[in-house]
């Protein structure tokens, strides 16, 4: 038998550098981008996964850059992490974005994302949004989604995203709709504590 290798993920935390995204209250999104990515970068790679990251400091990378590492490193799949602000502080929720000109692998895995991170975290479904102009997610060459985990602007849901627990919810989420995009007919079952 064959082994096929692992899949390779390509997680691209937005911004960084000078560039910090949004923010509210002191909380940068460039940091909790980075920071996400590296918890899910460890919890794929626990899962079997081959993982690449577009950065993995706070440095500044071009979208154009962060697209052609993908191509480059030949992804089979790619996330893009982000947050969300909104004029108005009460709107919160998980939205995922996907490109609509691309690939139809695209949907199925927004889908896929969007239900796992809602069910761990409870937090509002803004649903799945169609685009063309996010430029790393359409010109990757391969499934991909920008994944908007919560509005900064929302005071409740800034603190949640500052909180380890949160967080931990959400890597959980974006861990598990990654597998079974993969691995549909399969479980991978962890136990944290107990016989």
């Amino acid at each position: 038998v064959v082994q096929k290798e692992a899949p390779i993920i390509i997680l691209d935390p937005g911004h960084g550098g000078m560039d910090e995204g949004g923010s509210s209250n002191g909380t940068e999104e460039k940091d909790i981008n980075l920071r996400l990515a590296l918890s899910l970068k460890d919890k794929l790679v626990e899962y079997g996964f081959t993982v690449i990251l577009t950065r993995e400091t706070d440095s500044e990378v071009s979208l154009t850059d962060r697209a052609e590492l993908a191509r480059k490193m030949q992804g089979d799949l790619l996330i893009s992490i982000h947050q969300n602000t909104c004029e108005y502080e009460e709107v919160s929720g998980i939205e995922i974005w996907y490109d609509k000109t691309s690939r139809k692998e695209n949907e199925r895995l927004a889908r896929l994302m969007q239900q796992y991170l809602v069910a761990n975290t409870g937090a509002m479904d803004r649903g799945i949004m169609e685009t063309d102009t996010l430029y790393v997610i359409r010109e990757c060459g391969m499934p991909a989604c920008l994944v908007e985990t919560g509005f900064l602007s929302n005071t409740d849901e800034c603190r949640l995203l500052t909180e380890e627990k949160y967080c931990d919810k959400l890597v959980q989420g974006m861990a598990d709709a990654v597998w079974y995009y993969f691995y549909p007919k399969k479980m991978y079952l962890t136990f944290d504590d107990g016989p």
